[in-house]
């Protein structure tokens, strides 16, 4: 996971998800499958977390 500005790129899929704005490259979602986008915001571990394969609510 890299911040980064969105490019005219054909070859990114792109996905808005509350305040935020995701980009994939075409070929990993092909190759994996999609990703499950998380969030924690627990007192000991904050941040994102992605896992590759079927996508059950987000991306």
């Amino acid at each position: 996971m890299a911040l980064e500005e969105p490019k005219n790129n054909k070859d990114d899929y792109t996905k808005k998800i509350g305040k935020y704005n995701f980009l994939v490259n075409k070929e990993l979602m092909e190759q994996y499958n999609g990703f499950t986008i998380d969030f924690n915001d627990g007192w000991l571990s904050k941040g994102f977390s992605i896992r590759p394969g079927v996508a059950t609510r987000n991306c």
